[in-house]
């Protein structure tokens, strides 16, 4: 005589404890669909993140990974942070037609959050976009 016996699977399992149970607190890896109960990580979690979620195996993976450069495609100069602050003094010390260091930030915030008609404004803005060197 043959019996029939069902278990139901749990559809996801821990990869730390491999238990299916307390799916409530269960987290899937965004990048890798793996599965981690809250309590199970390290640190563990007060509460299901908002959002993309990923595992310690994929964070762990794209930190590893070989730094890229960093800004915009249409970035045509590189700078580094020195050389890019002192790029935007130099632009604010012929903007003010004064020296940097005797520009009030209350000026600089005056005319940065000036509310002109577009038929008024006269000055043509050019932004500056860098690649991150390091």
């Amino acid at each position: 005589m043959y019996y029939l016996f069902c278990f139901q699977l749990a559809k996801y399992m821990c990869q730390n404890c491999g238990k299916g149970d307390a799916e409530e607190q269960m987290l899937l890896c965004d990048g890798c669909d793996d599965s981690y109960h809250t309590f199970c990580l390290m640190p563990p979690l007060a509460e299901i993140p908002k959002g993309d979620w990923r595992c310690p195996k994929c964070v762990a993976a794209e930190v590893s990974k070989p730094m890229e450069a960093f800004g915009f495609e249409q970035a045509q100069k590189e700078y580094t942070l020195q050389s890019f602050g002192e790029m935007a003094d130099q632009f604010k010390s012929d903007y003010f037609n004064m020296p940097v260091h005797l520009i009030p930030t209350s000026l600089v915030e005056k005319v940065c959050h000036k509310n002109l008609p577009k038929k008024q404004l006269k000055t043509q803005i050019s932004l500056q976009y860098s690649r991150r060197t390091v």
